[in-house]
């Protein structure tokens, strides 16, 4: 309610026309979305303490909303979905003012969310096997051919357990991130921040805050 408050005010100071629409989980902002396929004027869904944990960018396209829509998440739960982090979310905009996320490493810290995954290992994969062949060719070559392909061999399998560690590694940190339930700064206070930068807030909106 209190951010809620601050975001119309905002709005309204700037002369941009806004509907308030509550939503009580996921099932209810994917039957909202679905109604926006044939509403021209929405440009911009601003999401409240909601919506972090759905992937917004595939409703977006599954509910064939307008192309140019854009959705602003302003959301004090914790975990995300990674998914609306990545940059191939590129409809999805998430304001995370969260100190704890900026240390990876802690327990339960926010994994990074574009790194090389299992199917870009196996493209790398792929690229080993290309480099092998080229290997054998130039042992062959120099008459070589024995110690260079056991040498070969071997560093094959050492490049495709480095990839499974690797994978290994990255799920660990994704399983944990998703264990760790807690909320963070409260939206109230980022729009607060937000409202401080657009001019002088006033004293309803430190109180809301």
């Amino acid at each position: 309610v209190c951010a809620a408050k601050i975001l119309v005010t905002i709005l309204h100071n700037k002369n941009i026309k806004y509907t308030v629409v509550p939503v009580a989980g996921n099932s209810e902002i994917i039957e909202h979305l679905q109604q926006l396929e044939e509403d021209a004027e929405v440009r911009s869904l601003v999401f409240l303490n909601c919506g972090a944990s759905l992937d917004l960018q595939q409703q977006l396209e599954e509910c064939a909303a307008p192309t140019d829509l854009l959705c602003h998440v302003i959301d004090a739960h914790r975990p995300f979905l990674l998914a609306n982090l990545s940059k191939r979310s590129d409809r999805v905009i998430v304001y995370d003012d969260d100190p704890r996320c900026e240390d990876a490493a802690a327990p339960g810290g926010r994994p990074p969310v574009d790194e090389e995954d299992a199917e870009d290992g196996s493209d790398a994969c792929c690229a080993s096997d290309d480099e092998e062949e080229h290997a054998w060719d130039g042992a062959r070559e120099r008459h070589a051919e024995g110690a260079q392909a056991v040498d070969g061999v071997e560093k094959k399998r050492q490049r495709e357990a480095d990839r499974q560690a690797r994978i290994e590694r990255k799920r660990q940190r994704v399983n944990e991130y998703y264990l760790s339930s807690y909320c963070a700064m409260p939206a109230a206070v980022s729009l607060f921040r937000m409202a401080r930068q657009t001019a002088p807030a006033s004293q309803d909106l430190l109180w809301a805050a």
